[in-house]
């Protein structure tokens, strides 16, 4: 399966990056290069193979294989009151009400 997009801000960033060397010195190059090779990884770019290799952590692929990401569309609530109508709350009350 091919993913095209990742949820971090630092994978967008890496996206578009051939190499995390040049940010080394400014960071643990252990982590960088842990967040590098996810960034590719996530988003399906490039050889697969030379991404895994970089991952400090030999059972991260799995756990990025079986990685389950939500996003919700940028127009709904962030917040809900308590008398805010909506399926969840109709669902809470039924329960309730049992």
């Amino acid at each position: 399966m091919t993913r095209t997009s990742c949820a971090n801000t630092s994978c967008n960033f890496f996206q578009t990056e051939d190499t995390y060397e040049p940010y080394a010195e400014y960071v643990d190059d252990r982590w960088l290069k842990d967040v590098f090779a996810e960034t590719k990884i996530l988003a399906g770019l490039g050889e697969q193979e030379k991404w895994y290799s970089l991952l400090d952590n030999p059972t991260k692929y799995q756990q990025l294989k079986e990685r389950v990401d939500l996003r919700f569309a940028p127009q709904n609530k962030e917040f809900f009151g308590s008398n805010d109508a909506g399926d969840a709350g109709a669902g809470y009350q039924e329960r309730q009400e049992r």
